[in-house]
């Protein structure tokens, strides 16, 4: 008989996979989401140890929260506005489908025509129910379905939450079409807000295909076919080690469930020189050698930046390779400043925007409650702007090392609202791809209907 694996939203039967697990659902699982247990051996359980031998019975999981499972889903392109698209497109196939269908039973002489004839009615029900459907209707009466598992629907619902049924069994009339089982994925997520999905692999471990240890959210990475694995991966490149260090603990607060398909340009550890001018030629390098991961480069929002973020938008860049900036910002608009000319209140968006004015107030308000100053330096002729950068940045440091001890450690939840514009940048940098990502995912869809 094989065997399986099973994937539930909520106690709710999503999929079945037999003898190997679907890659590209592993993938949206994290080692650090597995949950090993040993358990005692059920008397119904197949025992292929050798004979008077007696060894541990596993339960093996991996458990996720279904937000975290709908982050992951839309950092590969399954966002809920590609999901309903996609669900346009595979209605229609639906509908086109069931029309032959019902042309080719009603166009022939059946020899049991009383089953014919049964067979007939339920694909006109089926054809009027996808005629009329609509992908909020769709939704809602998805919704139900999943809060009703005793069926008492909603009369207006019943109709098409029938469809549905039995919820804990079937999954091929949960999504019209045959197309990714993520779409469905991502579209049933929507409507279990607020519980778990697991992943039992339980036999696979029990039957000696992976020991308890065996990462095999890891292993799966290999699985994917070559192109997707490039898809599964964002190398960032950072202007030095300092913005490498705000962003990558960023990251793993903030969007711990991502952090996994992410990795950092490593200054200190390969001794790479930072700034601007050698960030633009890295990525100039890396597009000219024909390096095929995904790539994205973020720069600071000041005058080098700005003017190395100019001189690269003036090339046509793979498709796999992103250019950034960090973001304009209200607190940036009205920012002091020290010069030749004295002390000055200036917007500094674009000319000494670093990676500091975006740890939150908290950490560029010094001692006195004032925000520490930009010092005005060098000029930009690109740009025509003078570069500038905080005067304390050794303080901004030590403040921002003491918030996130906080957050780490259970005490700075207060302090969320002081993350939004690193928040900004991480989520700039993860769902860099993900427009185009949802594209081809809908033009995919088109080309496979």
């Amino acid at each position: 008989m094989g065997i399986r694996a099973d994937l539930t939203i909520g106690g709710v039967h999503f999929a079945t996979w037999k003898d190997e697990i679907n890659p590209f659902i592993l993938v949206l699982f994290s080692e650090s989401e597995k949950q090993i247990s040993q358990q005692s051996r059920p008397l119904d359980a197949e025992d292929d140890l050798e004979e008077g031998g007696e060894g541990p019975f596993y339960s093996a999981r991996y458990v996720t929260t279904v937000e975290e499972l709908k982050s992951r889903l839309e950092f590969f392109g399954f966002t809920l506005e590609t999901t309903r698209r996609v669900f346009k497109i595979a209605i229609g196939q639906e509908i086109e489908e069931t029309r032959r269908s019902i042309a080719m039973y009603e166009g022939r002489d059946w020899s049991d025509k009383d089953a014919v004839k049964e067979l007939t009615k339920r694909y006109r029900e089926k054809f009027e129910i996808m005629l009329r459907s609509e992908f909020d209707e769709w939704i809602e009466a998805l919704r139900e379905a999943f809060r009703s598992p005793s069926w008492e629907l909603p009369s207006e619902l019943r109709t098409l939450a029938d469809c549905f049924q039995p919820l804990n069994q079937f999954s091929y009339e949960r999504f019209p079409g045959s197309l990714d089982e993520r779409f469905r994925l991502r579209l049933e997520l929507e409507v279990a807000s607020g519980t778990e999905v697991a992943l039992d692999y339980s036999e696979f471990v029990n039957d000696g295909a992976y020991s308890p240890s065996d990462p095999i959210t890891k292993f799966a990475l290999d699985w994917l076919p070559a192109e997707a694995r490039q898809f599964s991966h964002i190398i960032v490149l950072t202007e030095g080690s300092t913005d490498k260090f705000y962003l990558e603990a960023a990251m793993k607060v903030l969007r711990p469930e991502l952090i996994q398909y992410v990795s950092f340009l490593d200054f200190d550890g390969w001794n790479v020189a930072g700034g601007a001018s050698l960030l633009e030629s890295m990525v100039r390098s890396f597009a000219a050698a024909g390096i095929r991961d995904r790539i994205v480069a973020i720069f600071d929002n000041d005058a080098a930046g700005s003017a190395s973020q100019a001189r690269l938008s003036q090339h046509a860049l793979p498709g796999n390779i992103r250019v950034l900036r960090y973001p304009d910002t209200e607190l940036a608009r009205h920012f002091p400043t020290l010069g030749p000319s004295g002390s000055a209140v200036m917007d500094v968006n674009g000319s000494a925007a670093s990676i500091e004015l975006y740890l939150g107030e908290d950490v560029i308000r010094g001692d006195d409650g004032q925000l520490i100053p930009i010092q005005w330096k060098a000029f930009e002729p690109a740009v025509k702007r003078y570069q500038g950068e905080i005067v304390d940045k050794r303080g901004c440091l030590k403040r921002f090392s003491e918030k996130l001890g906080r957050l780490n450690g259970g005490t700075g939840e207060r302090d969320r609202p002081t993350w939004r514009d690193l928040l900004a940048i991480t989520d700039s940098i993860l769902f860099a791809f993900t427009n185009a990502d949802s594209d081809e995912l809908v033009e995919f869809a088109r080309l496979n209907t």
